[in-house]
């Protein structure tokens, strides 16, 4: 998978370090201090995290509802509480991923 450091001996996938960095830099840009954002903002962000997703176990559910903010928002948005708990959701996660890889049985069902 290209971008992404795969260990197939040892099953685990996960992101390489200018990745993950990258990963913390957009998500220090939300802080909950921040009240709103432009919607190009917003696409970035969910851009960015959907090619991330796969290495990130837990992270479909939190994407889901960031998106899902997108399609009525206007250019500018007001970010609430749930925008702001899935923020705090992904930088869980994202401290999660970066202390261990990631098992590929843990994002791709294996195979009985």
């Amino acid at each position: 998978v290209l971008g992404w450091l795969v260990d197939t001996v040892g099953g685990t996938i996960e992101l390489p370090p200018h990745r993950v960095e990258r990963l913390h830099e957009m998500l220090r840009a939300f802080p909950r201090s921040r009240r709103t954002c432009r919607k190009k903002d917003l696409h970035k962000l969910v851009g960015e995290l959907r090619s991330m997703i796969i290495a990130i176990p837990g992270g479909v559910g939190c994407l889901s509802w960031l998106q899902e903010r997108l399609k009525s928002a206007p250019d500018r948005i007001y970010l609430n509480h749930q925008f702001k708990d899935a923020i705090d959701d992904f930088k869980w996660l994202a401290n999660d991923i970066t202390s261990r890889p990631t098992r590929i049985g843990e994002v791709v069902p294996e195979v009985p």
